[in-house]
């Protein structure tokens, strides 16, 4: 659904149905629903105003950030020692769960990217021919990114979603 709509009514509509499902208790819910960040996030990039896009991929990743990693920095339970970093505990397995899900959309975005790689260095698609007739555009958002697409999202996984999943690498779960 969200490569029907404009950015506008995805945010309005779809947005708060992700986040009701990324939240869900089940985890393969979660997991399946981890999998449109990549569509949403390419869907926001697309909005007709640079101003509108800036602000919706700014409001997913930190929605996100507040979601999936919060609980371990204000988590009173979580020991942080300056010395021994790997000997970090957290008393959760739900914040365990939750970072894990971070994770997972965060690949799901660098994915992205590689399949786009993947189909540039490509000559063309063994179908290439009967895309070319198919009377509708093709909706595939998973596609190959435009240039501004791809530096939009190296910029979201660099300098957005990478930093704190490389600040989980210490993290232990008792």
């Amino acid at each position: 659904l969200i490569v029907l709509y404009d950015a506008s009514l995805v945010r309005e509509y779809l947005w708060p149905i992700l986040k009701t499902l990324l939240s869900d208790s089940v985890s393969i819910v979660r997991e399946d629903a981890g999998w449109s960040i990549p569509v949403i996030l390419r869907k926001y990039a697309k909005a007709t105003r640079e101003t509108d896009a800036n602000v919706f991929i700014k409001e997913v990743i930190e929605w996100l950030k507040e979601t999936h990693l919060d609980d371990v920095d204000d988590n009173p339970l979580v020991r942080k020692s300056t010395r021994h970093r790997k000997k970090q505990m957290v008393a959760s397995e739900g914040a365990f769960s939750k970072r894990q899900g971070y994770c997972r959309i965060l690949a799901a975005v660098a994915l992205v990217m590689r399949m786009d790689e993947n189909n540039s260095n490509n000559a063309g698609f063994p179908n290439e021919s009967r895309k070319k007739e198919a009377p509708y555009p093709p909706i595939d958002p998973f596609g190959p990114l435009s240039p501004s697409e791809r530096d939009r999202f190296r910029s979201i996984v660099v300098d957005d979603l990478l930093p704190p999943a490389l600040e989980m690498t210490v993290d232990c779960v008792a």
